[in-house]
């Protein structure tokens, strides 16, 4: 993914202290695009690990989403500060290895019952 882009026209949305979602795109050294609601500027800082854009302001979203993709280097800076900046500030790689180990948990275990089924009617591996 090259840039994720968190946008809504609701200013209420910003009643939650911050997105997941910003935290979790700029610990895996993705550059946002969000809008500038609640507790995203604390997430975001405009013009270093992101872009923060107006409630509603859709053609601005749209257009800073379009710079970024369009500009490698603005890109891949953003992408290292915003990396640095989650691991920093927000505790997310604990996180995130925390739910990689959940999905790998789901799939070991959806392995493993499929195994007894198929034992069940004799097949074989």
């Amino acid at each position: 993914m090259d840039v994720s882009c968190v946008i809504t026209a609701d200013t209420r949305f910003g009643r939650c202290s911050y997105p997941a979602k910003l935290c979790e795109a700029m610990a895996c050294g993705v550059p946002v695009v969000a809008t500038r609601v609640g507790g995203v500027p604390t997430v975001v800082e405009d013009g270093v690990t992101g872009v923060l854009v107006d409630p509603g302001d859709f053609l601005s979203a749209a257009d800073e989403v379009h710079r970024l993709l369009i500009d490698p280097e603005r890109r891949l800076a953003m992408s290292g500060a915003a990396r640095v900046r989650a691991a920093g500030q927000f505790g997310v790689e604990d996180a995130l290895a925390e739910r990689q180990m959940h999905a790998a948990r789901l799939i070991l275990r959806r392995q493993t019952h499929e195994k007894v089924v198929s034992a069940g009617r004799g097949e074989r591996d």
